[in-house]
């Protein structure tokens, strides 16, 4: 009857199971400093905390036990689910939805040698800026810039339980699935699709377009779009000849054994 089954069957999905949204309003119990900015038909919920110096804008919900801290800039259209954390200073676009726990700016990773402290801590002063329509899963980390941004690019979706280091860029219309960490500076070019449970090194460079299989080790930068499997992440084509050779090989190896022995 359609041309196109899937998104038409996407369209009519609202229309029986239409999502439930809290009513505009402030909660008695929630806490909100008296400089906040606040827009039209925003829903703060129970237990929430906004801090001094944020905005927030039009239509956006906060369910029960969100904390904005100090500075805080969330666009129109934004819905955070409850245990979300948005660290001082971070910038939130419009249309984004963050799912619960999850932590915005919190300190990077950032530590060096000292002779007389052992380990010294580089002072985090910089922040994060999440484009608009971007998704994030639960208990998702991204870390503020040690100076200077992170940056999420508009149109990414990140999956659950995903850790994204200090000053990294990710760039638009990425995926990234469950349980990836990358590692600070790097940068991550538009409409990559990071696998579950692959690891991206620091300051690298992922190009526009490439496609990372899950359980991944991304060492060196990826200059070249394509398909990439492996650990090291090698081109797939390759990693999949890989295999077969080292599968041969084994059984080459067997079946040497039993001649020998017999």
């Amino acid at each position: 009857v359609v041309t196109d089954p899937y998104n038409a069957f996407l369209d009519l999905l609202p229309l029986f199971f239409e999502q439930t949204k809290p009513p505009p309003g402030i909660h008695p119990s929630a806490i909100i400093a008296e400089d906040v900015v606040i827009g039209a038909a925003v829903s703060i919920g129970a237990h929430c905390n906004v801090a001094q110096g944020s905005i927030i804008g039009d239509n956006s919900i906060l369910h029960p036990h969100v904390r904005i801290y100090e500075g805080v800039t969330i666009g129109s259209n934004v819905e955070l689910f409850s245990g979300v954390r948005i660290r001082e200073g971070s910038i939130l676009g419009k249309n984004i939805t963050i799912h619960d726990n999850s932590v915005i700016g919190a300190d990077g990773f950032g530590y060096t040698p000292d002779p007389r402290y052992g380990i010294r801590k580089v002072p985090q002063v910089g922040h994060v800026e999440i484009g608009d329509r971007v998704e994030i899963g639960a208990n998702t980390c991204i870390d503020r810039g040690s100076i200077g941004a992170t940056t999420i690019g508009a149109g990414t979706k990140i999956d659950n339980l995903v850790q994204i280091g200090h000053n990294v860029t990710v760039g638009e219309n990425c995926l990234i699935c469950a349980h990836v960490a990358i590692g600070g500076s790097t940068v991550i070019g538009a409409g990559v699709i990071i696998g579950g449970a692959s690891g991206v090194a620091d300051h690298l460079y992922i190009a526009p377009g490439s496609r990372v299989a899950g359980w991944c080790g991304v060492t060196h930068s990826i200059t070249e779009p394509g398909d990439y499997m492996g650990n090291p992440a090698i081109k797939a084509g390759q990693w999949r000849r890989l295999q077969v050779r080292l599968k041969q090989i084994s059984e080459d190896r067997a079946a040497g054994r039993k001649a020998t022995r017999k």
